[in-house]
């Protein structure tokens, strides 16, 4: 009987102990499924609006912080470092934009946004992801070059002239010729020549509204006619003791 009692007593504490486990395997990740997901906040989004991440003085940055919804005060941070704006009159804050209106040297960095809800400022996002901006203070010189590489040229010969900024992109091209500009404004030119194409030519190139560089080097391009040879005399086959004449000119 002893036994017997016994043996139901340790039956019924494995029952209990099974009890407890499916109990633990259903109800825990049911709890931690439904409540875990809302102690999460979202993590933001940063977006470069504006066309280029090498930039050079004066020119215009502009960042988006972005979140699913609009509950969210933003704050701005640069190589991990909270962005000042009363100490920055370049900068403005609008809701979820950062903007810089005139890029500095200092302005360069890994820029990043967190996001604090209205309703309760202890709740807040981690960092997103990081844009990083390369601030460059001299705008650089054009290179031109032309192909081929002859001078003097001859009239009926075909000339390439290329421009070209190898720093950063988004660059257009102006054109000049002994000081005037051509109407041209494509990267490379290319020119069928005659005599009024000899002279000096260089470019420079520009960007928006605020950035243009310095001028090229010049380059001289001189072009000759081609020397002609004519007979001036009526036949070409002719007899001794006859004489003959000839002409040598230039063909425009």
């Amino acid at each position: 009987m002893t036994q017997l009692s016994s043996t139901a007593s340790t039956c019924a504490a494995q029952w209990k102990m099974w009890l407890v486990k499916v109990f633990s395997v259903i109800y825990f990740p049911a709890v931690c499924a439904a409540q875990g997901p809302q102690n999460v906040p979202p993590t933001p989004t940063l977006k470069l609006l504006s066309p280029w991440l090498d930039v050079f003085e004066n020119e215009t940055v502009m960042f988006r912080c972005e979140l699913e919804n609009n509950e969210w005060m933003f704050t701005w941070y640069r190589d991990n470092n909270r962005v000042t704006y009363t100490k920055d009159p370049n900068l403005e804050d609008v809701q979820s934009y950062l903007n810089i209106t005139s890029v500095t040297r200092s302005h360069q960095g890994g820029y990043a946004c967190k996001a604090i809800s209205e309703e309760n400022s202890e709740n807040s996002t981690g960092f997103s992801n990081t844009v990083n901006v390369t601030v460059y203070e001299k705008t650089p010189q054009p290179r031109v070059s032309k192909v081929p590489d002859f001078n003097p040229m001859y009239v009926g010969e075909t000339v390439n002239f290329t421009c070209k900024v190898h720093v950063s992109s988004g660059w257009e091209y102006q054109w000049y010729k002994d000081g005037q500009k051509l109407s041209d404004t494509s990267e490379t030119i290319s020119l069928h020549l005659g005599l009024a194409h000899q002279g000096e030519y260089w470019c420079k190139a520009t960007r928006g509204e605020k950035t243009s560089t310095d001028i090229s080097a010049k380059i001289q391009l001189n072009i000759l006619e081609i020397p002609s040879l004519k007979p001036v005399t009526p036949w070409l086959d002719v007899f001794p003791t006859e004489s003959v004449k000839l002409s040598c000119g230039m063909v425009i």
